[in-house]
């Protein structure tokens, strides 16, 4: 199947894939589903594949690439945008591993928002980097100064 829940509102969308979550799960089929949405495969898949420039860039259970995935660019795919240098250190992080924490280590500059649904996405400068988090509505503003603490992250040496 190929983009099946495109273009369908949310409501219908989750019910959907309740049911063809369900439905793909017998052990006597197998089906192939390409989704763009990382959501869905999540929902979906018993086995994931990523693939970048049409190779198979990383593949387990789903929740194996996005633990543990084998290279920074296989990390930005699967949703890992935040970044933090030292030397040749590199730390990605997810919106979801940044916290606002008034005691935490790392200082940063609020250098954007969006609001969300539930939510704000701030964008935030740090001296070694750029990450995003998630935070109550109305969230810092632009401009604000604040502290916060990482509560995951993937670490790769590179060049």
């Amino acid at each position: 199947m190929d983009e099946p829940f495109a273009g369908l509102d949310p409501q219908t969308r989750g019910a959907l894939l309740y049911d063809a979550a369900t439905a793909l799960r017998s052990a006597l089929t197998a089906t192939v589903v390409v989704v763009h949405d990382r959501a869905e495969s999540w929902a979906l898949a018993s086995r994931l594949l990523a693939l970048i420039d049409g190779m198979i860039a990383a593949e387990g259970a789903p929740r194996e690439p996005l633990a543990h995935p084998p290279t920074p660019e296989v990390a930005r795919f699967l949703g890992f945008d935040g970044e933090l240098r030292d030397g040749r250190d590199l730390l990605l992080t997810r919106t979801s591993y940044a916290q606002l924490d008034g005691e935490g280590p790392l200082h940063a500059t609020v250098v954007g928002t969006t609001p969300l649904e539930d939510g704000a996405r701030v964008e935030l400068d740090l001296p070694n980097g750029h990450l995003s988090m998630l935070s109550d509505i109305p969230g810092p503003a632009i401009g604000d100064q604040v502290r916060l603490r990482l509560t995951g992250g993937v670490r790769y040496t590179v060049g």
